[in-house]
């Protein structure tokens, strides 16, 4: 989350942000770490785009 908060300062030369968060889809801690890192870019205003 810390790079996120880098990514979304704001300057004036900055239009967008894309961010892409991989995961391991057979190691269940990882899967629910990702689920809560999801849950964590909405609330900052993050839309995800493609889940797999």
């Amino acid at each position: 989350m810390q790079y996120v908060g880098r990514v979304t300062r704001r300057l004036p030369e900055k239009t967008s942000v894309e961010v892409h968060d991989y995961h391991d889809t057979l190691h269940p801690l990882l899967g629910r770490m990702h689920q809560r890192r999801l849950a964590a870019f909405k609330t900052i205003g993050f839309v995800p785009t493609a889940s797999i």
